[in-house]
């Protein structure tokens, strides 16, 4: 279940082993909206649009009691509300078409703030990380995702502060997958927004 307009899996069962915890979770319907960026351009732009739109459910979701806070974020004024903080084309499962949200998944990261930083967040994946980069070279319809996806979450009409908190935990997030020369990029926008 989900509160919001957002499904998200219930959790089954867990088990613990040392310092993690494997969950079984419930299957949702759909499909990651990135596997619509395989197909053509106008489902991609729809799966964008839809996935889009998930920022402004996940903001009128107030934070439950408890919920960490963002790390290292700037102030806010508003009060906190769930942010997932890992919003991505695989993250997000859509209906065929790519039109309708059916579940978002992979809450590891959630925690209580300002909602403006989800959708920084979102911005630096689908903007710097590089594999999104990467794919949005090499396939047209993931570039008519990530163009629909920034305009139904507004993700280019950002404040330069979230955007920069963006890069940090980009980058920091992103480290042991990379080298520094493949995340020069990410540090130099960091930079030119400091």
């Amino acid at each position: 279940g989900g509160r919001g307009g957002a499904a998200v899996p219930t959790v089954l069962d867990q088990a613990g082993f040392g310092e993690h915890t494997a969950l079984l979770l419930d299957r949702l319907p759909g499909r990651p909206a990135g596997e619509l960026a395989m197909g053509g351009p106008e489902q991609a732009r729809a799966a964008g649009l839809a996935c889009g739109r998930v920022h402004d459910l996940l903001a009128g979701v107030p934070a439950p009691a408890g919920l960490r806070t963002v790390p290292g974020a700037p102030g806010t004024d508003g009060p906190a509300r769930l942010l997932h903080l890992d919003l991505h084309p695989l993250n997000v499962l859509v209906s065929d078409d790519g039109a309708v949200v059916t579940g978002v998944l992979d809450w590891a990261n959630a925690a209580a703030g300002d909602p403006v930083l989800d959708r920084a967040r979102t911005w630096a994946i689908l903007n710097l990380d590089p594999m999104a980069n990467s794919a949005a070279r090499a396939l047209p319809s993931w570039a008519a995702l990530s163009g629909g996806w920034s305009q139904a979450g507004r993700l280019d009409d950002l404040p330069a502060a979230a955007r920069a908190w963006a890069c940090r935990y980009l980058l920091a997030d992103l480290a042991s997958r990379y080298s520094p020369a493949e995340l020069a990029h990410a540090r130099r926008v960091l930079g030119e927004l400091a």
